[in-house]
């Protein structure tokens, strides 16, 4: 089974537009047809993309139901730990945050919509680096 984190910019996306490829690979793992990982200082990042009103507002939604759909969120996803010490390889910390849960989460991907921030960062790791759409299909295309 795949194993992905996702990082802010795809919890965003999958908040704001419950249709599109973010979403659908929230509900893959509801299906239990991948594992998502995060951990505590990623999450930290996803709750402060999501409970920003200017992210949830534009697409009418209000903020209890920014704050459930992360509840959901939390409970299905496998949290990693990590030990301190990370030498940090990117300039974005929360890019650095996701990566950095991949490796110690051992990762298929990490699936992300700010991609050229990681560079050649994934490749090192041998952590592969997706699109949504691209993570998707992987799913649906074995």
């Amino acid at each position: 089974m795949e194993r992905y984190v996702l990082d802010a910019t795809v919890v965003r996306t999958a908040l704001c537009n419950p249709d599109g490829p973010s979403a659908y690979l929230i509900s893959e793992a509801l299906s239990d047809n991948v594992v998502l990982l995060t951990s505590c200082p990623l999450f930290t990042e996803y709750e402060s993309h999501c409970m920003a009103p200017a992210i949830w507002q534009p697409s009418g939604l209000v903020a209890w139901q920014a704050g459930e759909f992360l509840d959901g969120l939390a409970a299905l996803m496998r949290t990693v730990t990590f030990p301190a010490g990370w030498l940090p390889k990117l300039k974005d910390v929360v890019c650095e945050l996701s990566l950095l849960t991949a490796v110690h989460g051992d990762a298929d991907a990490v699936v992300s919509l700010a991609q050229p921030q990681y560079g050649e960062a994934c490749n090192r790791f041998d952590v592969a680096l997706l699109s949504p759409q691209q993570a998707v299909g992987r799913l649906n295309h074995g």
